[in-house]
């Protein structure tokens, strides 16, 4: 037999007591735990001094909960500047990350965080209360300055999100950081709150007349490749130094954006020298075109299956537009190189893609001879370079109608 002594109910009991006596406190309650006495005495007064100014204890109660949670001034020491420097950025990136790490500083270093949450951890209704009154004026303020960022930069966001909710989310992101930063201080937590809130921003936002989602482009980032770091048996062909600086264009292409980004930003990132790099792409049009149909080949998801044979090149077509999208700054290079050096299908998965399926259709309603290698390739290669044509000049255009609109112009 044991000889352990059975748990007293009543031990339990007690602890259950007192968890439920602490999610009842208030902030009288709190003040009156501390004591007037020593409430007094710290202030250099008597317990008669609370009444004679406040009325009663509940009264300095009422005034704790005021000044903890009164108009907050989210906008001062700097942050506002920061804010009008990005603004007026044309590549807002490492000033981004200024303006958040100024975010978590401000946060970290202001001595009524611990005020705010605590008081409302444990300080009722009135204390929640007041909480959500303080939130609620953060993402007012909030919400007049990033509302000129993002349209000084030509964003919009994502559905579902709006502003207030966006910025209901970054404002929770930044209390979450700042509790864990104050209870357990790690070295790289200010630099890793920036990293997550710029790559919040470049998933959230997107370039005026963009009608892809939230969930759209979550997907599409779903088709990525991991990095090496996190693809420990991978191919031995997703190791080579190719791939690295494709894997490298593709990151500097979409944060910097393809006019701005220099091959040697790319090289840098891809660990190899500029000259490594020529000899694997003479120009970064050469570059662009590669990454381009690497990605097609890797990421381009499959079209939906159609009965009709040109329902279903429709769809292919729809799906190539959609992909385009995000990748509209480099896919023009790749269509310049498709009309002055048509790939061959072997060469090229898109032109593979459509090609096959251009070889489905009836040629006495189509105009095309699947049977005539010549006509086949020259009919895929008109339907892609219209549709990434149409994308590269209005990427708003929804990708639907930009199939029809090749199919139309193309008489297939």
């Amino acid at each position: 037999m044991s000889s352990e002594a059975p748990e007293s109910p009543l031990k339990e009991r007690l602890l259950e007591a007192a968890l439920a006596a602490l999610l009842e406190l208030t902030p009288a309650a709190l003040l009156s735990a501390i004591g007037t006495r020593e409430i007094a005495r710290r202030a250099g007064g008597s317990p008669a001094s609370i009444n004679h100014h406040y009325g009663s204890l509940q009264g300095l109660a009422d005034a704790v909960v005021d000044h903890v949670y009164g108009s907050p001034q989210i906008l001062a020491g700097g942050v506002s500047e920061l804010l009008g420097h990005v603004r007026h950025s044309h590549l807002p990136l490492e000033t981004a990350f200024g303006m958040h790490g100024a975010e978590f500083d401000r946060n970290t270093s202001d001595p009524e965080f611990r005020h705010r949450v605590g008081l409302w951890a444990f300080g009722g209704a009135q204390a929640t209360q007041g909480y959500r009154d303080y939130l609620r004026k953060v993402t007012e303020q909030l919400e007049i300055e990033a509302g000129r960022l993002f349209e000084s930069w030509g964003r919009t966001l994502r559905p579902p999100f709006d502003l207030r909710s966006y910025l209901e989310v970054k404002t929770a992101l930044l209390n979450g950081m700042t509790v864990r930063n104050l209870v357990d201080p790690q070295p790289g937590q200010r630099e890793h709150f920036q990293r997550a809130t710029v790559a919040l921003d470049l998933v959230a936002l997107r370039i005026e007349g963009d009608r892809h989602a939230m969930d759209d482009r979550l997907t599409e980032m779903n088709y990525y490749p991991l990095t090496n770091a996190g693809r420990a048996g991978q191919t031995e062909r997703s190791d080579t130094t190719r791939s690295r600086i494709l894997h490298a264009a593709a990151e500097q292409f979409t944060t910097r954006g393809y006019e701005e980004t220099a091959l040697s930003r790319v090289a840098a990132q891809a660990d190899v020298s500029p000259s490594t790099l020529n000899r694997y792409f003479a120009t970064k049009d050469d570059l662009a075109v590669a990454l381009f149909r690497q990605q097609a080949a890797d990421l381009l998801p499959a079209s939906p299956d159609r009965d009709d044979p040109r329902e279903g090149l429709a769809a292919h077509l729809a799906t190539i537009a959609h992909f385009t999208v995000p990748r509209v700054a480099y896919a023009a290079p790749y269509l310049a190189d498709l009309l002055t050096t048509p790939p061959t299908a072997e060469e090229d998965p898109l032109m593979a893609g459509v090609q096959a399926r251009v070889a489905r259709l009836d040629p006495s309603t189509s105009g095309t001879d699947p049977a005539d290698p010549t006509d086949l390739a020259e009919s895929a290669e008109l339907l892609l370079a219209l549709t990434l044509r149409r994308v590269i000049l209005q990427p708003a255009t929804p990708p639907e109608r930009v199939a029809a609109e090749a199919l139309r112009r193309t008489g297939v």
